[in-house]
């Protein structure tokens, strides 16, 4: 390739990726949030305005030290938000009141939660830890995917800090 093609392809280059990042921060700027993890379906999901319910999506960190984990193992990017770890998107499950068992599944008030199955191994053969079920108090709530089989989620971290969820998100545009 001569000089002059490499220098057209590498501008060419540089004005999708300026473009995409235009389009992100435009999307970001409408309340607009991109999901690129299996965890729930790739696409485009719309930050709501008020508060969540249970069995609403929404974006949120997780505990330290699991995220610290999450992003060692590759299941979630480093990001500037979250102490480090890029937000999930989860549906809240368990809410005040509601008691949670993690056995071959995850059980809330007994009622087993779809696609919950618990593995023993990661999909890279690293052991995955189940969380120890409870009764869900007024300060946590219990995020899992029932999306996806082979999410990290609260069966893996347990509860969750009501404080870590950031607001509910509807899916817009997905695949």
């Amino acid at each position: 390739m001569d000089k002059g093609r490499a220098e057209s392809v590498s501008l060419f280059i540089v004005m999708i990726v300026s473009n995409a990042a235009l389009i992100v921060a435009l999307l970001m700027l409408f309340g607009v949030r991109v999901n690129l993890t299996p965890s729930f379906p790739i696409g485009l999901y719309k930050k709501q305005v008020g508060g969540w319910d249970k069995f609403d999506l929404v974006m949120s960190c997780i505990p330290n030290e699991s995220a610290k984990l999450a992003v060692e193992r590759g299941y979630l990017a480093n990001s500037t938000n979250c102490n480090g770890h890029t937000p999930v998107i989860k549906r809240v499950m368990a809410v005040e009141g509601d008691y949670v068992e993690v056995k071959d599944m995850v059980y809330v008030n007994g009622t087993p939660v779809k696609n919950t199955t618990l593995s023993k191994l990661d999909s890279s053969g690293r052991k995955l830890i189940p969380a120890v079920g409870e009764l869900t108090d007024s300060r946590h709530v219990w995020l899992l995917s029932d999306h996806l089989q082979a999410s990290f989620d609260s069966r893996y971290f347990g509860s969750v800090d009501r404080s870590l969820v950031m607001f509910k998100v509807v899916p817009i545009w997905t695949f």
